[in-house]
């Protein structure tokens, strides 16, 4: 019998899974990638703009990932405030 190496045990953890399968840790990957683009568009001035007509439920697979807009260098320089999905007051670090 394989043991569980020590990420194995924390993704099973994390997502809830007992049995991971592939499937699964897809499924988990999914609905994180659909919240966290619900959030973005929710707090963050850019990313609601950028995202206006495109729905977090609409990445079904990876390739509905895929079908996000890039975000540029660009985008980075000239609108870096409106990245911010929180107060600034509750920032204390910046880490790039």
């Amino acid at each position: 019998m394989l043991t569980k190496s020590p990420l194995e045990a924390w993704i099973a953890r994390k997502t809830g899974c007992k049995q991971l399968t592939r499937a699964k840790l897809e499924q988990y990957q999914l609905a994180q990638l659909q919240k966290t683009v619900r959030l973005a568009k929710a707090k963050s001035p850019f990313y609601r703009h950028r995202l206006a007509g495109f729905a977090a439920e609409e990445i079904t697979d990876f390739a509905g990932f895929a079908r996000l807009p890039f975000t540029y260098p660009r985008d980075l320089r000239e609108n870096s405030l409106r990245f911010v999905c929180t107060s600034q007051a509750d920032i204390t670090r910046i880490v790039t």
